[in-house]
């Protein structure tokens, strides 16, 4: 953890009751854009959370921009390099608060983000609750330009469990669950290293019996980027056929046994996923 000075200190430590929300952002190499997402954290209007900011070894600047923010109810943590699901049990390990959000570090909240699902739970026997998003896809070419190649809103919809079977599951931005709750299904697979939210998200629903509540409203402003220049750990992966050939052999291994699993959602064949980013490459570099 980074220090702090003395009088923070002392604030965080003396400030009794746990949060109600604890924030997860799990960082890599994102010193550029992570000051966007904490201060879409600070511009909450409802002011009663702890945000844990885990570092996954970045070896860019992203520590040093963290060290800008002097918030008692910021705290940052630092990791050898394992992923976004290592990085996420980390901050859920620390989560202080009785529900845990996570925000990755190149998204936003809209500052009605935690206020409306404070309300959303209060009353409520759920134990996960999920909202809409709004999401922009990015690519930079290699004249280092940034074209917007796509951009669409995603209320948030009820969930029937054929759905999450289907790999239907809500944006890790867009999820809220109990910290107890998590805790039991042991948290995120360090493992699993694709779609990690769906498999973490059926694990909740498979444990709950589907206690799912949702917000139509798009509270996320959540951003993708392809092309030279991508950043993190996700945008490297997309490129890597092998990689991601072994994480979807990964899935249909440990949830074969389950009879509601159709492994047809998961398999791709090399020559199916190759063309996909060719394409992409080659038409990020034409333009």
């Amino acid at each position: 953890m980074l220090a702090m000075p003395d009088r923070q200190l002392d604030l965080v430590q003396g400030r009794g009751s746990s949060p109600r929300f604890s924030v997860v952002m799990p960082t890599y190499n994102r010193a550029h854009v992570v000051w966007k997402a904490i201060n879409s954290i600070l511009a909450q209007t409802h002011e009663d959370w702890e945000l844990i900011v885990v570092d996954d070894e970045s070896t860019d600047a992203t520590l040093r921009v963290l060290e800008e923010f002097r918030d008692p109810r910021i705290q940052v943590v630092s990791v050898p390099h394992g992923g976004p699901s290592r990085a996420r049990n980390a901050g859920l390990e620390r989560a202080r608060g009785t529900y845990v959000a996570y925000l990755d570090s190149d998204n936003t909240w809209t500052p009605r983000f935690l206020e409306s699902f404070a309300a959303k739970i209060a009353g409520s026997d759920d134990v996960m609750w999920h909202c809409g998003r709004t999401m922009a896809v990015w690519e930079r070419r290699l004249d280092r330009t940034w074209h917007l190649v796509d951009e669409r809103t995603q209320p948030a919809r009820g969930l029937a469990e054929e759905d999450v079977w289907a790999l239907h599951a809500p944006d890790v931005n867009c999820l809220v669950h109990r910290t107890d709750a998590a805790r039991r299904v042991d948290g995120w697979d360090p493992d699993c290293t694709w779609i990690e939210d769906w498999d973490f998200f059926l694990r909740l629903w498979l444990a709950n019996e589907g206690r799912c509540g949702h917000l139509p409203a798009l509270l996320v402003e959540y951003r993708q980027v392809h092309g030279e220049g991508a950043d993190g750990i996700c945008a490297e992966f997309r490129e890597d056929v092998n990689r991601e050939l072994e994480a979807r052999r990964y899935l249909i291994e440990k949830w074969r046994d389950h009879e509601e699993f159709d492994p047809s959602c998961l398999r791709r064949s090399r020559d199916e996923l190759a063309p996909v980013r060719a394409d992409r490459r080659k038409s990020i570099n034409a333009r």
